[in-house]
């Protein structure tokens, strides 16, 4: 009879927490993975649409590379709305087609790997994406020759192009990410890819709030649990940094990356926290 009486009781809690339906601040069990818990069977795959009344529009800036896709992703899980872009690009139609080619208000944020007067002037808020240049170019490299979420094949880093490659994305990195940085006057919020990598889900949540949109905890629930998408490519293991880039290379990389912690820890406030790629 004890024994019946504490079952019972457990599921009794179990469902009560993984079904409950009151207001936004409820907050399912812990998961494995980030701090919450949802059965897959809660948390289809979103559809999205776009907004009736427009917002704000508001870039999505980052080089490419840089998890602009992945992030597009996690906003349309967390509330429902399209993302845009400036771009039209039919690759994404599976998952983005409801807001690819959609460049103003009716969409939540656009997609843009543009910079420069012209192209901040545009926007009345800005959302950059922050990811450190050695792995961004490297992602780069692999969307060109591979596709969105499939690896080079790594002979191809032997052809003398790769470094060519490297030494032009290295700079316009570093143009593209100084420009946001230091001269939209706006209201900017800025998202450092290894971050959102480390803790998608307060990465996410903080993102949310500077979009000024109403979630629940269970919306965040879902988006981490379908976190990955179509899109996101993984390595099962990173190749050495140090040997695809040459020394000079690295020094340089090395130097924009000083920079642009620096401004981000005085304009922002924001400590940038990355693992070391030559190690």
């Amino acid at each position: 009879m004890c024994i019946f009486i504490i079952v019972t009781n457990l599921i009794n809690i179990r469902l009560s927490l993984t079904h409950n339906t009151g207001n936004d601040q409820s907050t399912s069990i812990d998961n494995k993975s980030d701090g919450y818990y949802v059965l897959p069977e809660e948390c289809p795959i979103r559809n999205v649409s776009l907004a009736e009344t427009p917002f704000p529009k508001t870039a999505l800036a980052s080089y490419p590379g840089s998890g602009n896709t992945w992030t597009r992703h996690l906003i349309q899980q967390a509330t429902g709305f399209a993302t845009g872009s400036v771009y039209c690009d039919s690759r994404l139609f599976p998952s983005f087609k409801t807001g690819e080619c959609v460049f103003d208000g009716r969409a939540i944020v656009v997609k843009t790997h543009r910079w420069g007067e012209k192209t901040r002037s545009r926007y009345q808020k800005a959302v950059l994406i922050v990811r450190h240049p050695a792995r961004a170019v490297l992602s780069l490299f692999n969307l060109m020759r591979a596709g969105f979420n499939k690896h080079t094949n790594y002979t191809a880093f032997n052809e003398s192009g790769w470094h060519t490659f490297a030494d032009r994305e290295m700079k316009k990195w570093k143009n593209f990410t100084e420009d946001w940085l230091s001269n939209y006057t706006r209201k900017m919020h800025v998202i450092i890819y290894e971050h959102l990598k480390e803790n998608p889900r307060q990465t996410l949540e903080n993102l949310l709030k500077f979009l000024a949109l109403k979630y629940s905890q269970r919306d965040l629930d879902c988006a981490i649990w379908n976190q990955n998408g179509r899109y996101h490519r993984h390595f099962a293991l990173e190749p050495d940094l140090s040997k695809l880039y040459s020394l000079r290379q690295q020094l340089e990389i090395n130097a924009y990356v000083a920079n642009i912690s620096r401004i981000l820890r005085e304009r922002y406030a924001i400590e940038w926290k990355f693992n070391n790629p030559w190690n």
